[in-house]
Parts: structure tokens; C-alpha cells; sequence
């Protein structure tokens, strides 16, 4: 799907379940210097309701951002392109160092890169964070308020060039697999990490 030439959206996308260690507390601290910036940006999440959504809820609530914060549910697949096509950018902002997800590959950034959404992660997502460095597919943050606000900010401005190095990467797929295209280093069969990566493959698709 080509989406370079639509109208770009103004909405930050976290896609899954929403954990403690997602960093989307981050996100909604960095809205106000990126609406400062950039006018009117919004976050959106997809996924099911939890104890962190409300959470996040009440912090959007009690910042006045609460308009700013669009919690649209566990949504079929067939409607993602809907969904996601008033967004800009897609993040999953890891913010523990010894978080799972950094020695699997986080379903989530499959799923922004396939609807041509430039990813924000944190180096804690694993491999899969210097394959979007390399591949300027999006990029790599501090989980700090400001780097977090000057990453999404970047990603508005420059969401043209990203959409197109992602474009290019995508064409690889049809000759690599998923696990060698995001995490090189755990192509090896039967290793560890490779193993880790087969197993999480689906499981941000169980929301």
C-alpha cells in the first residue's frame, strides 16, 4: 500500500497491550512540547483497556490533555488501514532495560511498518533497534520527555524520506523472513534468540 501521497496524519499510534513499561506515560508528557511545535497531535491508542490505559487516562485528565488522548479499543484487523491512516508515526517505547521485549521482536513494529508508519523505539525493543537506525525506518530514542518530544517532531517533519526508506525495505520481504529482516542476529535456527523471536511473533496479536 502507498500511503506517501495522502494527506499526513497528525496522530502518534501505540498499537497492543498496553504495559507499564511501554512508555506511553512519555508520550503524553511530550505532547505538549510537540503540539507547541507542531500544532494539533494527538496519541492514539488501539488495543484493550487496562489498568495502564486508565491510568493514562487519568493523567491526560489531570494534565488537561484529556482531549488529546483517544483510546479506540480492541479493533479487527480489517480495520486497521482505517485506523491508522490519521496517524503519522507508530511507538513502542520500552522504558525497562530488562524488559522481554528486548530479546524478542515487538509484533507492533511489524505491524507500523507495513502500514508505511515510521516507528519510535527505544534501544530496550532489542536488535530490532539498530535495524531501524541503519534502515532510517524511523528511530531510536533516550526514554526521557524531551528526546522522546524531539524524535516525534522529527518524525512529523521528516515522515516523507522515512515512508520512503521503509518502502525499500519491504521489498526485501519477499525473499527474507521476518526475523532475519528485523533481528539479523537471531536468524540462526534453533538458537535462543531466534526461538524468542518465533514465539512472540503472534502474541501482539492476541489482544
Amino acid at each position: 500500500r502507498d500511503s506517501s501521497m495522502r494527506v499526513q496524519g497528525r496522530k502518534i499510534l501505540f498499537l497492543g497491550i498496553a504495559r507499564p513499561d511501554t512508555g506511553l506515560d512519555l508520550v503524553l508528557k511530550a505532547l505538549p512540547l510537540v503540539r507547541r511545535r507542531l500544532g494539533n497531535v494527538s496519541l492514539k491508542i488501539v488495543g484493550p483497556s487496562n489498568a495502564v490505559v486508565e491510568g493514562l487516562k487519568r493523567l491526560a485528565a489531570d494534565s488537561g490533555l484529556e482531549a488529546f488522548l483517544e483510546c479506540a479499543g480492541v479493533c479487527d484487523r480489517a480495520a486497521f488501514e482505517t485506523l491508522f491512516s490519521d496517524c503519522y508515526c507508530g511507538v513502542n517505547l520500552v522504558a525497562d532495560p530488562n524488559s522481554y521485549s528486548s530479546r524478542v521482536i515487538p509484533a507492533k513494529v511489524w505491524d507500523y511498518l507495513q502500514y508505511l508508519l515510521p516507528v519510535l523505539v527505544t534501544a530496550y525493543v532489542g536488535p530490532t533497534a539498530e535495524t531501524i537506525r541503519e534502515r532510517r525506518i524511523g528511530l531510536v530514542t533516550a526514554p526521557d520527555t524531551d528526546a522522546v518530544a524531539s524524535a516525534l517532531i522529527e518524525l512529523f517533519e521528516e515522515r516523507s524520506a522515512c515512508v520512503q526508506n521503509i518502502q525499500r525495505f519491504l521489498r526485501t520481504r519477499s525473499s527474507t523472513g521476518l526475523v532475519q529482516l528485523l533481528c539479523p542476529d537471531a536468524s540462526g535456527h534453533g538458537s535462543p534468540a531466534a526461538n524468542a523471536a518465533a514465539d512472540m511473533a503472534g502474541d501482539e496479536g492476541k489482544r
